[in-house]
């Protein structure tokens, strides 16, 4: 490993290419490693093996994001036999690497590099070096003075992950989600269901549904969860809205992408939360909160398997961490409600909302009506096939 970060630094460095070498020390968990994806956007590249003729093999740079149809590659390569290198050959041909980290730099194993022409409309790209805790990142058009690129090629791409519906609530709507014409789709912080690739996924199912998408980043109530990690109250706000612009602007490739197909707009809950509708809400679901004791009980139900999972607490400290999960909820649902009034109807997300569930099936009566007429799409995310 450590032979091809000193080779792929010595190549860069003798060409004069100019680039970013992040290195992620051994503390680092595969959680924390996989929102570090979730960072990069649509700029990460994958390295594909393929096989020609079963003799010949071939490098196709792709954006991570993506896969590549076998039939498109097989008309690029003039009808030839194309066949993918599998997880096992990899692993075989590259014992000291992780998955899926193979530096798309063909020359340090002698294998011709293709590229996917999609790879000529990116600005910056980064890729890894044999291991998630060491990326390279640079220019493009460096990319491809250094790299050998024998051909760029035209191929199809896909989404690289599937998004396919999980549950609807409330469940006569299952059959008639198709009357709705616009959604809203959850983005929470920091969270390993939003690297770049599940989103495209998700974007790509929603583009096929709804006509129009309001993208929904939760950065002001993310403070919250912030907290709840031992983030200072203050700072904790100011490094929630800063990771929420740099969501949108790290995802906004992929919502130009698809903004032929479906209209999407992007807003942050610290935009909504500002508004008097909000706070009308609000203080709606907080009495509700406090008064209803089927409603209280089921919110804290919630907000407990979520401290649950995310802190190790003493007693005063624990119940000071479902105060806080609870607020979340209450801003989280108010946020909801003002979309639900504006005519967003469709609140999509990658799993299920508990209590939001509940109340669209009528077992919180007291609820605001937009809530109560929020239809609720949970979504589960497949990783597809081969590249």
């Amino acid at each position: 490993m450590d032979d091809t970060i000193k080779q792929v630094r010595e190549l860069l460095d003798k060409a004069m290419i100019r680039y970013i070498s992040i290195i992620h020390s051994q503390a680092y968990s595969n959680d924390e490693m996989a929102v570090n994806d979730y960072n990069l956007g649509n700029e990460l590249v994958d390295s594909v093996l393929i096989k020609i003729d079963n003799q010949q093999t071939v490098m196709i740079v792709v954006p991570a994001t993506r896969k590549i149809s076998l039939e498109s590659l097989q008309k690029e390569f003039n009808n030839s036999n194309i066949s993918f290198v599998g997880k096992r050959e990899m692993a075989k041909l590259f014992p000291d690497y992780e998955a899926g980290t193979l530096p798309p730099l063909g020359q340090l194993y002698k294998i011709p590099v293709c590229c996917i022409d999609e790879l000529t409309r990116m600005q910056e790209l980064t890729f890894y070096l044999g291991t998630r805790a060491h990326r390279i990142r640079m220019k493009t058009k460096d990319f491809f003075k250094v790299s050998q690129i024998k051909k760029t090629i035209s191929a199809v791409t896909t989404p690289r992950y599937r998004a396919e519906v999980y549950s609807i609530n409330p469940v006569i709507k299952k059959y008639n989600l198709h009357h709705y014409k616009r959604c809203i789709l959850g983005i929470s912080l920091e969270n390993k269901n939003f690297t770049t690739g599940k989103l495209v996924g998700m974007i790509d199912w929603i583009c096929r549904h709804f006509s129009h998408c309001t993208v929904l980043i939760g950065d002001s109530i993310h403070r919250h969860t912030l907290e709840i990690q031992g983030v200072n109250q203050d700072y904790a706000l100011n490094k929630a809205l800063r990771l929420g612009r740099e969501t949108i602007d790290t995802n906004n490739p992929v919502f130009q992408s698809y903004s032929q197909h479906c209209n999407i707009k992007v807003v942050l809950c610290s935009q909504i939360q500002d508004s008097s509708t909000y706070n009308a809400h609000y203080h709606s679901l907080q009495y509700l909160f406090l008064s209803d004791d089927i409603f209280s009980t089921s919110l804290r139900d919630f907000a407990e398997t979520f401290v649950e999972r995310r802190a190790e607490l003493g007693d005063a400290y624990y119940r000071e961490c479902i105060e806080k999960s609870c607020i979340y909820l209450l801003e989280e649902l108010a946020i909801f409600a003002c979309l639900s009034a504006e005519g967003h109807q469709v609140f999509v997300y990658p799993g299920a909302l508990n209590i939001l569930t509940e109340i669209s099936e009528g077992l919180h009566p007291n609820a605001p009506q937009p809530l109560k007429s929020l239809v609720s799409v949970a979504l589960k995310i497949k990783r597809c096939g081969a590249s």
